[in-house]
Protein backbone atom coordinates (compact mmCIF):
# COMPACT_ATOMS: atom_id res chain seq x y z
CA UNK A 1 0.00 0.00 0.00
CA UNK A 2 1.02 3.31 -1.41
CA UNK A 3 1.66 6.01 1.69
CA UNK A 4 -0.40 9.15 1.08
CA UNK A 5 1.60 12.50 -0.29
CA UNK A 6 2.66 14.84 1.95
CA UNK A 7 1.06 18.15 0.75
CA UNK A 8 4.12 20.37 -0.50
CA UNK A 9 2.79 23.17 1.63
CA UNK A 10 4.10 21.16 4.73
CA UNK A 11 7.54 20.91 3.14
CA UNK A 12 7.68 24.74 2.56
CA UNK A 13 6.82 25.31 6.44
CA UNK A 14 9.05 23.07 7.49
CA UNK A 15 11.69 24.93 5.95
CA UNK A 16 10.47 28.22 7.32
CA UNK A 17 10.78 26.76 10.54
CA UNK A 18 14.81 24.66 9.93
CA UNK A 19 15.73 27.92 8.92
CA UNK A 20 13.96 30.80 10.71
CA UNK A 21 12.52 32.21 7.65
CA UNK A 22 9.47 34.01 7.78
CA UNK A 23 6.38 34.16 5.02
CA UNK A 24 6.46 37.87 4.33
CA UNK A 25 9.36 38.71 6.63
CA UNK A 26 10.38 42.29 5.92
CA UNK A 27 13.74 43.66 5.43
CA UNK A 28 15.28 45.11 8.28
CA UNK A 29 17.17 48.32 7.52
CA UNK A 30 20.05 50.19 10.04
CA UNK A 31 19.36 53.79 9.99
CA UNK A 32 22.56 54.66 8.04
CA UNK A 33 21.75 52.23 5.41
CA UNK A 34 19.97 54.96 4.22
CA UNK A 35 21.93 57.96 4.49
CA UNK A 36 23.12 59.19 0.62
CA UNK A 37 26.90 58.99 0.31
CA UNK A 38 28.58 62.00 0.27
CA UNK A 39 30.24 63.60 -2.62
CA UNK A 40 33.99 61.53 -3.34
CA UNK A 41 32.09 58.80 -1.30
CA UNK A 42 30.91 55.30 -1.98
CA UNK A 43 28.78 52.91 -0.16
CA UNK A 44 28.75 49.06 -1.44
CA UNK A 45 25.77 46.82 -0.71
CA UNK A 46 27.42 43.30 -0.20
CA UNK A 47 25.78 40.12 0.13
CA UNK A 48 25.28 36.44 -1.60
CA UNK A 49 22.45 36.08 -4.25
CA UNK A 50 18.81 36.68 -2.79
CA UNK A 51 19.61 38.14 0.47
CA UNK A 52 17.96 41.10 -0.48
CA UNK A 53 20.90 43.59 -2.19
CA UNK A 54 18.41 44.55 -5.27
CA UNK A 55 15.11 45.18 -2.98
CA UNK A 56 17.37 47.41 -0.87
CA UNK A 57 18.86 49.39 -3.83
CA UNK A 58 14.98 49.80 -5.10
CA UNK A 59 14.15 50.96 -1.91
CA UNK A 60 16.67 54.05 -1.72
CA UNK A 61 16.19 54.78 -5.35
CA UNK A 62 12.69 55.34 -4.98
CA UNK A 63 13.51 57.82 -1.81
CA UNK A 64 16.63 59.29 -3.20
CA UNK A 65 15.08 60.31 -6.35
CA UNK A 66 13.86 63.64 -5.52
CA UNK A 67 16.70 65.02 -4.10
CA UNK A 68 19.11 63.55 -6.26
CA UNK A 69 19.88 62.88 -9.93
CA UNK A 70 19.93 59.32 -10.36
CA UNK A 71 22.46 57.35 -13.12
CA UNK A 72 21.49 53.70 -12.92
CA UNK A 73 23.30 51.01 -14.81
CA UNK A 74 20.29 48.32 -15.44
CA UNK A 75 17.87 51.20 -16.10
CA UNK A 76 20.13 52.53 -18.78
CA UNK A 77 19.11 52.27 -22.61
CA UNK A 78 22.07 52.48 -24.96
CA UNK A 79 21.54 54.44 -28.62
CA UNK A 80 22.15 52.48 -31.53
CA UNK A 81 24.82 54.74 -32.36
CA UNK A 82 28.48 54.40 -32.88
CA UNK A 83 30.20 53.82 -29.06
CA UNK A 84 32.17 56.91 -29.75
CA UNK A 85 29.52 59.13 -30.69
CA UNK A 86 27.67 58.15 -27.10
CA UNK A 87 30.51 60.95 -26.20
CA UNK A 88 30.14 63.58 -28.73
CA UNK A 89 30.01 66.24 -25.92
CA UNK A 90 33.57 65.63 -24.85
CA UNK A 91 36.84 66.00 -26.31
CA UNK A 92 37.56 63.10 -28.22
CA UNK A 93 41.04 62.78 -26.48
CA UNK A 94 38.55 62.76 -23.25
CA UNK A 95 36.25 60.45 -24.68
CA UNK A 96 39.01 57.97 -25.90
CA UNK A 97 40.58 58.26 -22.11
CA UNK A 98 37.29 57.18 -20.36
CA UNK A 99 36.51 54.32 -22.71
CA UNK A 100 39.85 53.22 -21.93
CA UNK A 101 39.56 53.24 -18.42
CA UNK A 102 36.55 50.86 -18.04
CA UNK A 103 38.78 48.44 -20.83
CA UNK A 104 37.10 49.36 -23.97
CA UNK A 105 40.41 50.42 -25.48
CA UNK A 106 40.39 49.00 -29.15
CA UNK A 107 39.45 51.27 -32.04
CA UNK A 108 37.32 48.74 -34.19
CA UNK A 109 34.92 48.59 -30.50
CA UNK A 110 34.56 52.62 -30.58
CA UNK A 111 33.46 52.32 -33.95
CA UNK A 112 30.72 49.42 -33.02
CA UNK A 113 26.85 50.45 -32.23
CA UNK A 114 26.18 48.98 -28.88
CA UNK A 115 23.78 46.28 -29.89
CA UNK A 116 26.71 45.01 -31.64
CA UNK A 117 29.08 44.49 -28.27
CA UNK A 118 29.15 41.76 -26.33
CA UNK A 119 27.26 42.07 -22.71
CA UNK A 120 30.41 42.39 -20.79
CA UNK A 121 31.39 45.41 -23.12
CA UNK A 122 28.07 46.91 -23.13
CA UNK A 123 27.99 46.90 -19.54
CA UNK A 124 31.19 48.79 -19.52
CA UNK A 125 30.29 51.00 -22.12
CA UNK A 126 26.48 52.08 -19.37
CA UNK A 127 29.40 52.60 -16.62
CA UNK A 128 31.51 55.39 -18.81
CA UNK A 129 28.17 57.45 -19.83
CA UNK A 130 26.83 57.10 -16.26
CA UNK A 131 30.17 58.42 -15.19
CA UNK A 132 30.31 61.05 -17.79
CA UNK A 133 26.45 61.80 -17.12
CA UNK A 134 27.24 62.25 -12.98
CA UNK A 135 29.79 64.75 -13.84
CA UNK A 136 28.25 66.97 -15.80
CA UNK A 137 24.47 66.51 -13.55
CA UNK A 138 23.32 70.61 -12.62
CA UNK A 139 22.34 68.70 -9.42
CA UNK A 140 24.21 66.31 -7.16
CA UNK A 141 24.05 62.75 -8.39
CA UNK A 142 24.14 59.46 -7.27
CA UNK A 143 25.14 56.39 -9.54
CA UNK A 144 23.71 53.08 -9.06
CA UNK A 145 24.96 50.10 -10.10
CA UNK A 146 23.29 46.43 -8.99
CA UNK A 147 25.19 43.12 -9.12
CA UNK A 148 28.47 45.79 -10.52
CA UNK A 149 31.23 43.64 -12.70
CA UNK A 150 28.78 40.24 -12.44
CA UNK A 151 29.00 39.63 -16.30
CA UNK A 152 32.87 40.76 -16.14
CA UNK A 153 36.35 38.49 -15.48
CA UNK A 154 37.33 38.87 -12.71
CA UNK A 155 41.12 40.78 -13.98
CA UNK A 156 38.79 43.03 -16.13
CA UNK A 157 36.16 43.51 -13.10
CA UNK A 158 39.30 44.92 -10.79
CA UNK A 159 40.50 47.21 -13.55
CA UNK A 160 37.18 48.48 -13.61
CA UNK A 161 36.52 48.80 -9.76
CA UNK A 162 39.85 50.55 -9.76
CA UNK A 163 38.46 53.00 -12.77
CA UNK A 164 35.19 53.73 -10.33
CA UNK A 165 37.12 54.55 -7.34
CA UNK A 166 39.56 56.52 -8.95
CA UNK A 167 36.86 58.99 -10.81
CA UNK A 168 34.57 59.03 -7.49
CA UNK A 169 37.31 60.57 -5.73
CA UNK A 170 38.81 62.69 -8.53
CA UNK A 171 35.43 63.75 -8.95
CA UNK A 172 33.76 64.38 -6.31
CA UNK A 173 30.85 61.45 -7.19
CA UNK A 174 28.58 59.49 -5.41
CA UNK A 175 28.19 55.52 -6.03
CA UNK A 176 25.66 52.67 -4.54
CA UNK A 177 26.86 49.77 -5.59
CA UNK A 178 25.98 46.03 -4.97
CA UNK A 179 27.75 43.24 -5.32
CA UNK A 180 28.09 39.51 -3.94
CA UNK A 181 31.81 39.55 -4.97
CA UNK A 182 33.97 39.68 -2.08
CA UNK A 183 37.14 40.18 -4.59
CA UNK A 184 36.37 43.16 -5.34
CA UNK A 185 36.21 45.04 -2.04
CA UNK A 186 39.99 45.65 -1.18
CA UNK A 187 39.95 47.79 -5.08
CA UNK A 188 36.66 49.23 -4.30
CA UNK A 189 37.44 50.78 -1.07
CA UNK A 190 33.94 51.54 0.05
CA UNK A 191 33.51 54.13 2.53
CA UNK A 192 30.49 52.20 3.92
CA UNK A 193 29.97 48.52 4.00
CA UNK A 194 26.01 47.37 4.47
CA UNK A 195 25.84 43.58 4.40
CA UNK A 196 22.14 42.16 3.37
CA UNK A 197 22.15 38.72 4.94
CA UNK A 198 18.46 37.27 3.66
CA UNK A 199 15.99 39.76 5.45
CA UNK A 200 18.29 41.19 7.64
CA UNK A 201 20.76 43.97 6.53
CA UNK A 202 23.78 45.61 9.07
Amino acid sequence: MLSKPIPAIDHAQRIRQWFGIGQNRPIQYPADALTPPEPGRLHLINGPSGSGKTRLMRRLRHRWRGDFCLFDLDAMKLPRCPTIECFARLQLEVALHLLSRVGLAEAHTWLLPAHRLSEGQRWRLKLAIALMNARDADRPAILFADEFAGCLDPLTARIVAHTLHRQIRAFQLRALIATSRDDLLSVLCPDQVIQCDFGVCR
